[in-house]
């Protein structure tokens, strides 16, 4: 008398899989396929499925499942079946594991969820008699907004560009055509030289505020004040005394403003 069980454990010995292979293969627990073995089918959760296993596990190695399952139905007793050749047995082994077939049913929450977006957008899309007007405000709206984004734009670079050329400190350069007494001090009234400087000689200062200079004989002297030289205009009235700032000479107004601030 064979029995289930039997008949399943057998031929998958025969067939040379291990229950966990032979799980793999069915995507059926080891734990119930070890206990279907035993003909004990209270693992599988009711007749219908003890059915199913049974067809599975017969399928998986290559048996009718039929006489299994009027077996199962009458409760009675089946011949095992006949053992499988060797070609058999490495085509059985040899076949690929099935992947269980995957539920559909998030592909299809995904299409639904995709089509309330689409019809989301398609109400948010506005209507033919409002666009134009719309599209219009959009438009210049955001032209005024580039305008006004390049002005802000330009007046950065200009400041830029003025803070960039602005002199940080006042440069100056004496050529003596001839023996020259001059004088020159800083803008907080320290001496820097007081002497004559002879004819040939050279001499050159700097400093971050200005420069004041007093020369004796105007016209054996070359100035030079920031890299270019002053002309005649700026010593014309007598004139031997100048006040020297980053920006060139400073006027008489500029020189009350400075000594009032200082003061």
């Amino acid at each position: 008398m064979t029995t289930i069980g039997q008949i399943i454990a057998g031929v998958r010995a025969q067939v040379g899989y291990s229950v966990d292979e032979l799980s793999a293969r069915t995507s059926i627990r080891e734990s119930v396929i070890r206990a279907i073995e035993r003909d004990d089918f209270t693992a599988c959760g009711g007749d219908f499925y003890a059915r199913g296993h049974i067809r599975g596990l017969a399928r998986a190695l290559g048996i009718d499942s039929q006489p299994l399952i009027e077996m199962y139905d009458s409760g009675g007793v089946a011949h095992a079946p006949a053992p499988r050749t060797s070609d058999e047995l490495r085509r059985r082994r040899a076949r690929p594991i099935e992947t269980p077939t995957r539920r559909r049913w998030p592909i299809v929450a995904a299409a639904l969820v995709a089509g309330v977006g689409i019809a989301a957008a398609a109400h948010a899309w506005p209507r033919p008699a409002d666009s134009d007007d719309k599209h219009a405000e959009r438009a210049a709206a955001l032209g005024a907004a580039e305008a006004a984004e390049r002005r802000a734009a330009e007046e950065r670079r200009a400041e830029r560009t003025a803070v960039d050329n602005k002199p940080e400190e006042v440069r100056l350069r004496l050529e003596a055509s001839e023996p020259t007494w001059l004088s020159v001090s800083d803008a907080e009234g320290h001496d820097l030289f007081t002497g004559v400087l002879d004819g040939g000689e050279s001499r050159d200062w700097s400093a971050p505020q200005e420069l004041r200079l007093h020369v004796g004989n105007v016209d054996g002297v070359r100035v030079e004040v920031n890299g270019e030289q002053l002309g005649p205009a700026e010593f014309a009235g007598g004139t031997n005394q100048l006040t020297l700032g980053p920006e060139g000479v400073k006027r008489d107004g500029d020189v009350q403003d400075a000594d009032v601030q200082e003061g």
